[in-house]
């Protein structure tokens, strides 16, 4: 089980490690002044995904937890918050895995594999995001 919880707290390093990447400017930069979605958002986005699966699974892992908005929040704050909700994520996989079940999913392993290839996806459309911004 250790490795499944390593490879859940390295998939939420890459998220901090690309949040740092940008600086306050760029980070609240939109692609155009039509797009409502900026880099912040996606990242607000990580973070209430996780809240949302809390939520669903193990109301108790939720609770201190709010839904975040990209109005107001900085990006130390957003940090934070996403590091904490990784905390809770990875309780909730621990308890799921020793429970051998997971709302909405065959297995924990999916579940797992499910929340770390949808923050991939949001790392891309960050990465693509950005890369757009610059040209």
């Amino acid at each position: 089980m250790k490795r499944f919880l390593d490879t859940w707290e390295i998939n939420n390093r890459i998220n901090v490690l690309l949040l740092d990447s940008f600086t306050d400017e760029s980070f609240r930069k939109a692609l155009s002044p039509n797009r409502a979605s900026n880099l912040f958002e996606q990242f607000v986005h990580i973070h209430n995904t996780r809240l949302l699966w809390l939520e669903e699974n193990e109301p108790s892992l939720a609770s201190g937890f709010e839904k975040l908005k990209d109005r107001g929040l900085e990006k130390e704050m957003l940090k934070h918050g996403l590091d904490k909700t990784a905390d809770a994520i990875t309780k909730l996989i621990s308890k799921t895995m020793r429970e051998g079940k997971v709302r909405n999913f065959r297995t924990p392993y999916e579940f797992l594999v499910f929340m770390i290839s949808h923050e991939a996806q949001c790392r891309n459309k960050i990465v693509m995001t950005s890369i757009a911004m610059q040209n």
